[in-house]
């Protein structure tokens, strides 16, 4: 299991940076239709106004590698967006996000998880089958839901404990890059 974790707030721009990243088609993959840097600069900035978590798993330059948007306008639905960088995937990071995500809404009592995606990402439909998601196909998207089991005292714990170990990941990694820096750099940074 990878090391994942939430971002805080003030990283937002480095979602946005991840995303840009996105080879073209990942991209397009992603956000169902093709946009620009300035586009996902702008959707990135509108999450301000809408509840919403970003989890993300990070290299060890401490660049995002995958990461999963969650999505809330009420407690009844929310819905899951992912992106893995090309080097990550296929290793079972999109998983690993998606499980995470699916606790991180159970613990907050949402009801159900919709994905929607194009019917030609065979990754995501692929992903969706991982995690108990049926997915109709409708023309060219398809769209899923699942229902989430009411939180526990458990899985409080389990996201707690998971959110400890992405943050300990995180600064580790964060302290090693400090450290490689020279002496007379590492104060600016």
């Amino acid at each position: 299991m990878r090391p994942i974790r939430t971002l805080f707030a003030h990283e937002r721009s480095r979602y946005a940076q991840h995303l840009c990243g996105l080879d073209p088609e990942a991209r397009r993959l992603r956000f169902g239709r093709v946009i620009s840097d300035q586009g996902i600069h702008d959707s990135v900035a509108s999450l301000a106004r809408i509840p919403h978590a970003i989890l993300v798993h990070e290299d060890d330059a401490l660049a995002i590698a995958g990461a999963v948007l969650v999505t809330s306008s009420d407690r009844s639905l929310a819905e899951l967006a992912f992106s893995v960088d090309g080097a990550w995937r296929r290793q079972g990071l999109a998983t690993n996000l998606a499980r995470r995500a699916l606790l991180w809404a159970r613990n907050r009592d949402i009801a159900q998880i919709g994905i929607y995606c194009l019917a030609e990402n065979v990754s995501m439909r692929r992903l969706a089958q991982r995690i108990g998601v049926q997915l109709q196909i409708e023309g060219p998207d398809c769209e899923g839901t699942i229902v989430l089991p009411r939180r526990t005292p458990f899985s409080l714990m389990e996201e707690m404990l998971g959110e400890r170990t992405g943050l300990v990941d995180h600064f580790g990694k964060r302290n090693r890059l400090y450290l490689r820096l020279p002496p007379h750099r590492r104060r600016a940074a």
